[in-house]
């Protein structure tokens, strides 16, 4: 498993970097995937091969990663430095391992990703009743999950500092839980449940780096 995220987070950084490098007439290739999409779902809805709902979404499904990676590398946020720190542009807030950083990775990545999905299912006629609110739960779980593997495997943080952290979250998610009663925080509580068990799948991915520590260590001590 460790393995797949060193992969997912290798293809990542691949693909951004690629789709950002300045191309034919100054233009960004992400510039020209945008119009060469755009071309190709064009020619072939007029070429009835694709019926136009799901032309439309997948091509918005493109546009909208595309314009949202932009905006992840060069718009700067507009939130006040107390709540973001020092650093305005959001792929960098990411690559800081505090707790604004964390904050900021689970809400506003997931609202943004939540729209790179929702909105091409919408175009193709599916709507699903709280769909947005359960991508977004969802999201939350999922991004604490990357956020701290991506600090762990990329050495900004130790695994003591990981599970630290971890245990934190934890501890302070399991005491609001059972205060947020009412209807004013139904959608509060399932974000919680959400991101509780992104904790409880890192208690296990740490786990496993320690032991693939120690055999590594263990392998290096033998050839010696």
């Amino acid at each position: 498993m460790l393995n797949f995220f060193r992969r997912f987070f290798s293809f990542l950084e691949s693909f951004y970097n690629w789709i950002f490098v300045p191309s034919y007439f100054g233009f960004l290739r992400g510039a020209y995937v945008m119009l060469g999409s755009a071309t190709l779902i064009v020619l072939m809805t007029k070429l009835q091969l694709v019926p136009n709902k799901i032309a439309a979404s997948i091509l918005s499904t493109i546009w909208i990663t595309v314009l949202i990676l932009g905006m992840f590398k060069f718009s700067p946020v507009r939130l006040p430095k107390f709540i973001i720190g020092p650093t305005k542009i959001p792929i960098e807030i990411i690559k800081i391992f505090g707790h604004r950083s964390y904050l900021f990775c689970i809400s506003y990545f997931g609202i943004y990703i939540s729209l790179i999905i929702y909105i091409p299912i919408l175009l193709a006629g599916v709507h699903g009743n709280g769909l947005d609110l359960k991508l977004i739960l969802a999201l939350s779980g999922v991004n604490t999950v990357l956020w701290f593997m991506y600090h762990l495997l990329n050495g900004t943080a130790t695994v003591k500092q990981v599970k630290a952290r971890v245990s934190l979250y934890a501890a302070i998610s399991g005491t609001f839980s059972p205060l947020l009663v009412g209807n004013v925080f139904e959608s509060i509580t399932p974000i919680l449940a959400s991101i509780g068990i992104g904790y409880l799948w890192l208690q296990h991915f740490t786990e496993q780096y320690e032991l693939e520590q120690e055999m590594i260590s263990n392998q290096d001590t033998t050839n010696q």
